[in-house]
């Protein structure tokens, strides 16, 4: 019953993420960081099986070295141990973390990583009431405060 009404989900979340888009710049920041050889991953809550219809509906298939999702370890975020996990995975001594809500943030101060808050994600407080060390709006930035913090 369980794998039936899986695979009905599944078959509905590719549908719905037909039309998933990027936000601008999203792309272009993240091969810039790329050809800078910067290592790039990524650390979610959402279940390995709605994510991969995710990524690949926003061209993001294979784009990280390291692909964490909700269901990969036992814990999750804001539990640091996605993003340590990460580190190790990737032999990183230090790594920022970006991400756009109240959880990210929340992750990156558990695990004493640097946060860079997008501000136009899914957070609900005000910026000013989120930790964070830099906050953007706009990905064209990126790849200058990648480097600012490292």
């Amino acid at each position: 019953e369980y794998d039936n009404l899986m695979e009905r989900f599944i078959g509905h979340y590719k549908t719905a993420t037909r039309n998933t888009r990027l936000f601008p710049g999203v792309r272009e920041a993240l091969d810039d960081l790329r050809s800078d050889g910067v290592p790039l991953a990524l650390c979610t809550n959402k279940p390995s099986a709605p994510l991969e219809p995710t990524l690949e509906a926003s061209g993001l298939t294979g784009v990280f070295d390291v692909v964490v999702a909700g269901d990969t370890l036992p814990s999750r975020k804001p539990d640091p141990s996605p993003l340590r996990y990460i580190m190790d995975k990737l032999s990183a001594e230090r790594c920022i973390y970006v991400g756009d809500s109240e959880v990210d943030a929340e992750t990156a101060v558990n695990a004493s990583v640097p946060f860079v808050l997008f501000t136009e994600g899914i957070r609900q407080l005000p910026v000013s009431e989120i930790p964070h060390t830099v906050a953007f709006s706009d990905f064209r930035t990126l790849r200058g405060i990648y480097h600012s913090l490292t």
